[in-house]
């Protein structure tokens, strides 16, 4: 049935005009990319703290959830399962390793979905970001990177865990000092998880060629980069909220600065500090780890302690010189 769905979907993608498989393609690609942890990071240094909290570990639990049950299951993507089955040549790049869940379909649910429950008030943007993760997963069956149950099960594992972040927001409103529990709680399973997968085993097909068909090693790889950013984030978020507790908020003027520097700091860790300081000098997994751990470590805790301690001492030289 699965097949005879994306046979369909091939016939109609082969059909249609090549700008409908670069807008599907766009979409997909979109929220694998560093523009998701851009638009966060501006909203938790310049418009709301607590959002852009709640949208980045969306993202991130959403993404480290995903992957495990990945790993866990071990199901092969659709052109493997079925010859019949041909993707679009474009997506395959990022269409690597296991196919169930989708780890596409993670991102944008954690990322779109985290946005709807925070506005959740305004109709419009809810709408928007639910039709946005329909049409992610859908985008992935279109471009025959994935069998309808991947993007299901994917949409319902990430409901689940963001349907448990809500649970844990509330909490800790309620009792603030059950942050570092909670924290230390996610940054034992994430580190237990990656332990887990270091010591199962991984089923080894391989092609007529000889060739493995999924390499575990990059299967753990991936693991490691996600995990890496929900642990960061597990350190980060109570080490900004009791100790560094800047404020997201100044003149409209501040607001701007404070987001174009940071966006040049993403865009420096990702084009330069990361491809070209460190994955050099570090093995395959040890790189994957540190990129999201010191990114998220970057952005959520250490950026924002230099620009409150600048924009400090400006506001005390200007309130000395009037």
């Amino acid at each position: 049935m699965e097949i005879d769905f994306l046979l369909a979907l091939q016939g109609l993608r082969e059909a249609a005009p090549d700008a409908v498989n670069q807008l599907f393609l766009l979409l997909s690609s979109f929220v694998v990319g560093p523009l998701p942890v851009l638009i966060t990071a501006i909203v938790y240094w310049c418009v709301s703290k607590r959002a852009g909290y709640f949208i980045a570990s969306g993202y991130l639990a959403c993404s480290c959830t995903n992957q495990l049950v990945k790993n866990i299951a071990c199901i092969n993507r659709p052109w493997i399962l079925d010859a019949r089955v041909v993707p679009d040549a474009t997506a395959l790049p990022d269409a690597t390793g296991y196919s169930f869940p989708s780890g596409h379909t993670a991102c944008a649910t954690g990322f779109f979905g985290a946005i709807a429950v925070w506005l959740r008030s305004h109709k419009p943007v809810v709408v928007l970001c639910v039709a946005l993760i329909v049409l992610t997963g859908f985008s992935r069956c279109w471009l025959g990177c994935h069998c309808p149950k991947d993007v299901l099960v994917a949409w319902l594992l990430s409901a689940a865990v963001i349907a448990g972040m809500c649970f844990a927001a509330r909490l800790v409103h309620k009792h603030p000092s059950w942050d570092i529990p909670l924290a230390a709680a996610v940054f034992t399973l994430s580190a237990l998880a990656l332990v887990f997968l270091e010591l199962k085993p991984y089923p080894l097909e391989y092609t007529a060629a000889g060739a493995l068909l999924v390499d575990p090693f990059e299967m753990k790889t991936d693991c490691y980069k996600n995990m890496g950013g929900l642990m960061a984030m597990s350190i980060a978020w109570p080490l900004e909220r009791r100790l560094i507790r800047f404020s997201e908020g100044g003149s409209i003027p501040v607001r701007v600065v404070r987001g174009a520097v940071g966006a040049l700091l993403v865009a420096l860790l990702y084009a330069w500090l990361f491809p070209v300081m460190l994955k050099p000098l570090l093995g395959v997994q040890v790189y994957a780890f540190l990129r999201y751990f010191v990114l998220i470590i970057m952005l959520v805790a250490v950026y924002p302690a230099c620009f409150k301690a600048v924009e400090s001492r400006f506001a005390r030289t200007t309130a000395r010189t009037e």
